[in-house]
Parts: C-alpha cells; sequence; structure tokens
C-alpha cells in the first residue's frame, strides 16, 4: 500500500487547499462589507436632518387642502373559511374518492336505517366494496 503521495499530488492538494482558502476570505470580506454597509446606513439616518420643505412662492400658492374628520374605521369583514354543506359526510367521502354521485347516493339509500349508526369508516369500507363490484 501506497501512502506517500506524489509530487503532483502533493502540489493539487496544496492548489486546492489555497483556493479553498481564498473562497472563505473571500465570503468573510463580502460579509464584513454588508456589516458595514448595514452600519453605516443606520447611521446616516440617525444623523442626518430630515430635508425641510421647500415653500411655494405665494404669487403661486395653492389654497390649503380640506382634511375631513377621521371615520370611524368600518368594521373588519369575517372571512373564515366554511365548507361546502353536504348532506352527509358519506357521500362527500365517496364521491371524493371518484365515484359518481348517483352510485353513491344509490348505495347510501341502501344502507336504509344503518347508515351513519356505524363508524364512518366502516360505512365508507362498505361503500367501496359495493361500488367497486
Amino acid at each position: 500500500m501506497k501512502t506517500s503521495k506524489t509530487a503532483a499530488g502533493a502540489t493539487l492538494g496544496l492548489y486546492v487547499a489555497i483556493v479553498g482558502l481564498v473562497a472563505a476570505v473571500l465570503t468573510l470580506l463580502g460579509a464584513a462589507v454588508r456589516l458595514a454597509a448595514t452600519g453605516l446606513q443606520a447611521l446616516t439616518v440617525r444623523l442626518l436632518p430630515l430635508p425641510a420643505a421647500t415653500s411655494l412662492p405665494a404669487a403661486t400658492s395653492l389654497p390649503a387642502p380640506v382634511v375631513a374628520a377621521p371615520a370611524s374605521a368600518p368594521a373588519r369583514p369575517n372571512l373564515r373559511l366554511v365548507p361546502a354543506p353536504t348532506p352527509e359526510p358519506l357521500v362527500s367521502a365517496l364521491t371524493g374518492l371518484g365515484f359518481k354521485p348517483a352510485e353513491v347516493r344509490r348505495f347510501v339509500a341502501t344502507l336504509g336505517p344503518r347508515a351513519g349508526t356505524e363508524s364512518l369508516v366502516e360505512d365508507i369500507k362498505a361503500g367501496l366494496k359495493y361500488l367497486s363490484a
């Protein structure tokens, strides 16, 4: 088993390490520049006064704008999502699985008074057996 590197392999490894180091230094410098720019922006916003409003000459003065009293805010509308009404969860479950609504209603009619007495899962299983046949 050969453990020593050849000169070409060592040189290539050195180049790869140098390129990785340069990339890391450039990333660090980019982050430092972004940090300095953000700090400078925050500092200038605090230190610079707001520009004074320029007044118009008297000859071209405009009438003062009419400001209405603030009206009370309108009531916020109720935007809840409400599911569409379905006659029965079994019908919506089976039609959601791709069965035709007429066939599903026919199956529910065959259940008669038993419909809704068992768990929904059992009713869906029975519906799948009936509609798949």
